[in-house]
């Protein structure tokens, strides 16, 4: 994301930044088209309405809520446009260019994802524009296999690979699968135990 809007941001002189506040996980669960998108629209408007100074992409996460703030050192908004600005075919420098859906689109687009999306401005300052999402981790899968005896053992253990590389893709992308143990029967030899064991 930050590569397709930096090139934007530097050809006006800005600078952009990308902050990470704490933890965030590898891997979540939504749409990633659709928050993409939302999240392109809002940096895209904050640079298009930027003469000087920054704009920074700030991401918080914590019990499975993402923070997203959009904070630019734009003219800011007046208070009694805060709110209009989010109806169709408003814009907020009180200009006639474009048609204005921008925001109501990417309102509309974050409300589909199950989020919120609140501004605050102080004119002559900046904005910042916030989307708040519940983004859970994937469920982490754990599975334990009983090998009942030496016989079961061999069987399995020609196969257990496969298993786990067919669990791995079949989880992909809805959860990550973890084998936590093998319990063997106390009459598998050791030294059988502890090659399976390896």
């Amino acid at each position: 994301l930050t590569f397709m809007v930096r090139p934007g941001a530097e050809a006006k002189g800005l600078q952009f930044r990308l902050e990470i506040v704490g933890r965030i996980p590898q891997v979540v669960r939504t749409d990633p088209g659709r928050l993409r998108q939302a999240l392109l629209n809002l940096i895209g408007n904050a640079i298009k309405f930027t003469t000087s100074g920054s704009v920074t992409l700030r991401v918080k996460y914590g019990g499975q809520i993402a923070v997203f703030d959009i904070i630019d050192t734009g003219p800011g908004i007046a208070g009694e446009d805060q709110q209009r600005i989010f109806d169709p075919y408003e814009r907020a420098d009180g200009t006639e260019k474009g048609v204005g859906l921008g925001l109501p689109i990417t309102k509309a687009i974050i409300r589909i994802l199950g989020g919120d999306l609140k501004l605050s401005s102080t004119p002559g300052q900046g904005s910042c524009f916030t989307v708040t999402l519940m983004l859970p981790e994937p469920i982490r899968k754990r599975g334990i296999y009983l090998l009942p005896n030496a016989f079961t053992t061999l069987n399995l253990f020609a196969g257990f690979y496969a298993i786990v590389q067919g669990m791995n893709h079949r989880f992909e992308h809805a959860a990550i699968a973890i084998f936590v143990a093998m319990i063997l029967d106390s009459i598998v030899p050791a030294q059988l135990g502890g090659t399976a064991t390896r």
